[in-house]
């Protein structure tokens, strides 16, 4: 809302519409300052691409774990690897298969 729109509001709705927009700008700092610093470092090589929204940082070589089964050894770890910073080390907590599914894809799943 423009400040000519706000000035034709009731005194108190003016106050109460310049609170809020205070407010909303304030939780937004909070969020963009928690997205930067709580969960990754800046230039982090791993972090979490939600499909409508910016990419949230992890921790630099983060262990990211994916649940595939019901077990709770089901489970597939992933990370860059350390001793080659170009390919990934991805770990099953039980026997994987990897299927080629394109040049550029590969599936994962857990071994019957």
């Amino acid at each position: 809302m423009d400040e000519a729109k706000i000035a034709k509001l009731a005194k108190w709705a003016q106050a109460e519409v310049r609170a809020l927009i205070r407010r909303v700008e304030e939780a937004e700092f909070e969020n963009e300052q928690l997205r930067a610093t709580t969960f990754g470092d800046e230039g982090s090589n791993t972090y979490l691409q939600p499909y409508d929204d910016q990419p949230v940082l992890l921790p630099n070589n983060g262990l990211v774990e994916y649940r595939l089964g019901y077990g709770s050894e089901d489970r597939v770890q992933v990370h860059v690897d350390h001793r080659n910073p170009d390919r990934l080390e991805i770990r099953g907590l039980v026997g994987i298969k990897i299927y080629p599914a394109a040049s550029n894809v590969v599936m994962v799943e857990i071994a019957e």
